[in-house]
């Protein structure tokens, strides 16, 4: 992905370090030694790690008061997702269903033939919970003097024909009718001292 940001972007990340390695809370810790931040933000990141709860309250500390902090797209701890009942169950199967012969190759480049991955989820995913990921170091930081900007939790729409059809064809009628699956999350440091 750095080298997509380079050659996407070239000279406007010369401002930036642009740093890749193995994301653990130690690494963190050591990069943000002495630094303060007015934002912290992932998209679909924390699933991939081992000990997330460690790095978010690591990140927590480093943001200045005021500071924000914001994680988007992670597939919420199947302990905490909304569970179905008989009729989203039967939408969901009929989804399920329509998406798998909708996604098939030669259908996917009538559907959308632009539309080309830069590369494989398995060459991505070193590392991913299956149970994905709780709110609950958020909601310890919420206690702890941190306010909840806002904390949406939405279906998994990743590249699908229902996705699609949604965002393109039905974007006024959109709504979530398949529990939630992903969430996302916001909080902002308290502007006084803990």
């Amino acid at each position: 992905m750095s080298g997509i940001l380079r050659e996407r972007y070239g000279d406007c990340c010369s401002g930036f370090r642009i740093i890749n390695e193995h994301v653990n809370a130690r690494l963190l810790s050591q990069l943000s030694e002495g630094r303060r931040f007015d934002l912290v933000m992932g998209s679909s990141i924390l699933h991939h790690l081992l000990d997330y709860e460690e790095i978010i309250k690591g990140l927590a500390e480093t943001l200045n008061p005021g500071g924000l902090m914001y994680f988007v797209r992670e597939p919420i701890h199947k302990e905490e997702c909304i569970q179905g009942k008989w009729p989203s169950d039967l939408l969901e199967a009929v989804y399920t269903r329509i998406n798998s012969v909708m996604m098939l190759p030669w259908l996917k480049k009538i559907f959308w033939p632009g539309k080309v991955k830069a590369e494989d989820a398995s060459d991505i995913a070193y590392q991913m919970f299956k149970d994905g990921v709780s709110t609950g170091m958020f909601m310890n930081l919420a206690r702890q003097g941190f306010r909840v900007v806002f904390n949406r939790k939405y279906n998994r729409r990743v590249s699908s024909f229902m996705s699609y059809m949604e965002n393109k064809w039905l974007a006024r009628m959109r709504k979530d009718i398949f529990g939630n699956t992903l969430f996302s999350m916001c909080l902002q440091k308290n502007k006084d001292p803990l």
